[in-house]
């Protein structure tokens, strides 16, 4: 054979041989990716029940808020951390999902001030301060159920009772034990 025909040959083994490489990569890329949007799914979940958890134990500690009433405002840090960094944190569940995690975020930064502020200094503004209170529960809800929707229905959580986490009602005032309570 000339040897030009064994360079053909050559050559043509070696691009196989990179293309079966390329191949390989590219599956440990799809593996890493879905590993990461897996990882990115079960933090969402967590993240979300343990806010859920949060807001009940501030039900539970502040059932009649007056003011100079010593509030358990301590918040889990790293959950107020995890939603601050939601850009990185949970990229890997889209651009639409981690929009919704950072206006929980900021929900979340001024319902705690509220609070704060509520239980040092309400000074007879009660009423419109709890209001308030509730509007950023429920808008932490809704942007955690819309980051929910963004998630692929084979990878959402689902209660026991095999229906859909509904953070709306989980962080509602008191809706921990609505959501976990049987309904009559």
């Amino acid at each position: 054979m000339p040897t030009e025909t064994w360079i053909y040959v050559l050559t043509l083994l070696v691009l196989t041989g990179q293309l079966w490489v390329f191949d390989k990569q590219l599956r440990l890329m799809q593996a890493d990716r879905d590993w990461r949007r897996d990882e990115a799914v079960a933090r969402f979940y967590q993240l979300g029940l343990r806010l859920a958890s949060n807001f009940a134990r501030t039900d539970s500690a502040g059932g009649d808020i007056n003011v100079g009433h010593p509030l358990d405002l301590t918040f889990d840090p790293e959950l107020v951390a995890e939603l601050a960094n939601a850009a990185t944190r949970f990229a890997p569940l889209g651009r639409t999902a981690v929009r919704h995690l950072v206006t929980a975020s900021f929900s979340l930064t001024v319902y705690l001030g509220e609070l704060q502020h509520l239980s040092t200094e309400g000074k007879g503004d009660e009423p419109n301060v709890i209001a308030t209170l509730q509007v950023h529960r429920r808008v932490i809800g809704e942007r955690l159920d819309r980051a929910v929707a963004e998630i692929p229905p084979a990878l959402q959580w689902r209660r026991r009772d095999e229906q859909p986490f509904d953070f709306k009602e989980l962080c509602s005032d008191g809706g921990t034990a609505r959501a976990v309570l049987p309904a009559s």
